[in-house]
């Protein structure tokens, strides 16, 4: 559980301070979820879609590649790293650059959680369930930020 709440808040953390930088050097300020744009079933299904769906069909791919990586480079948990978490960080680079930049770092740490609960012969369900969940939190705690900012008035 230790462990859990280290790579959750780790994960948080980084994607915080790589979007000021994003916001800080490129004046490019994440949307905001404004809740006045919004029918209650649009919000609704972008929440769900946002931190439930997604999160968990990344997490899967998020595995594979850190599977697929890992039979590659099975001596060095770095690469196994970074290589694994490539593809879903493309994924989001299709959207935005700055997005990239911005949530890179999490996705790593996601992908090293993953692969020492692989390296422990955690079971799969259990490795997805944990690694889902910390990105389920991470996309949270995001669209609770968007929606908090988005009712600011500035």
């Amino acid at each position: 559980m230790k462990k859990f709440i280290q790579m959750t808040l780790l994960t948080i953390v980084l994607n915080l301070i790589s979007a000021f930088f994003v916001v800080n050097f490129t004046n490019e300020i994440p949307k905001s979820i404004n809740p006045n744009d919004y029918s209650t079933s649009k919000y609704f299904f972008e929440i769900v879609v946002g931190v439930l769906f997604a999160p968990y069909i990344e997490t899967w791919i998020l595995y594979f590649g850190v599977k697929s990586s890992t039979s590659l480079f099975n001596r060095s948990n770095l690469l196994t790293v970074f290589v694994g978490a490539l593809p879903l960080i493309f994924l989001h680079g299709l959207i935005s650059l700055s997005k990239v930049v911005a949530i890179a770092s999490g996705f790593f740490v996601q992908a090293h959680y993953l692969n020492n609960l692989l390296n422990e012969n955690c079971s799969l369900k259990k490795t997805i369930q944990v690694v889902f969940l910390i990105h389920a939190i991470n996309n949270a705690l995001a669209y609770l930020a968007g929606y908090a900012f988005g009712k600011l008035e500035i």
